[in-house]
């Protein structure tokens, strides 16, 4: 498959999400069980550790850290329409028309205006996870721009042979002879927003970024003038 982390790393040694649920402060301090070990680097200084660090998958480690993991899908279909005049000695024009949809599940996507919103339960993404299943990221790209229109008119000078201005001049049909203009405009829509949250939830995790809920009865966009909200 293709590159499932885009530009981004799993983190393989995050808390199993079933901690999540069972009420377990994961940042209490227990005794530790490395204080003293050499191999154990920087936790072998410490008299306590968090629980949670004792819960991870690998609990002599910190971040795991996966990169470039595989197994990601993308479907991209488009409508393609085009419309073009040729070029004669005046003028000619293309204008190309494209509406499009591309859904993936390529979680380190981001785009022009918002960063990839990252992936709270890595472990969707770990092949040996219980919970692996990376159709639970697949939705609509955050590279999707279903409408583009992009319009090409092409002018021709008229300078030199055949044309209104220094048909018999050397010099003037050398240098300007045969020339054209052609000025290039391309419309898109935008993009789909990443959404993510800046409340550190991560510290309980060991890893992964909390989004936030869709709570029911709320508006998607919040009211008044666009420039105001941004």
């Amino acid at each position: 498959g293709s590159d499932l982390s885009y530009q981004t790393t799993i983190n393989i040694n995050q808390l199993d999400p079933k901690y999540q649920t069972m009420g377990i402060n994961t940042l209490q301090s227990v005794p530790n069980p490395f204080y003293g070990v050499a191999q154990a680097g920087g936790f072998a200084s410490r008299q306590t550790i968090e629980l949670g660090q004792l819960l991870r998958p690998f609990p002599q480690f910190g971040d795991l850290l996966w990169t470039g993991a595989t197994g990601a899908r993308s479907q991209y279909h488009a409508l393609i329409l085009q419309g073009r005049k040729r070029t004669d000695k005046y003028w000619g024009v293309n204008v190309n028309y494209t509406f499009s949809r591309l859904n993936d599940n390529q979680v380190g996507a981001s785009n022009y205006y918002s960063s990839s919103p990252g992936v709270q339960n890595n472990y969707v993404l770990m092949p040996w996870s219980s919970y692996y299943n990376p159709d639970a990221e697949y939705s609509r790209s955050l590279l999707d721009s279903p409408h583009k229109l992009t319009i090409a008119p092409t002018v021709m000078l008229p300078f030199g042979e055949g044309k209104k201005w220094l048909q018999t001049s050397r010099i003037g049909n050398a240098l300007l002879g045969g020339w054209s203009i052609t000025a290039v405009s391309q419309f898109q829509s935008g993009f789909p927003v990443g959404v993510s949250q800046n409340t550190n939830g991560t510290t309980f995790l060991f890893g992964g970024t909390l989004r936030p809920n869709l709570v029911d009865g709320q508006a998607l966009i919040a009211a008044g003038n666009i420039t105001d909200r941004i």
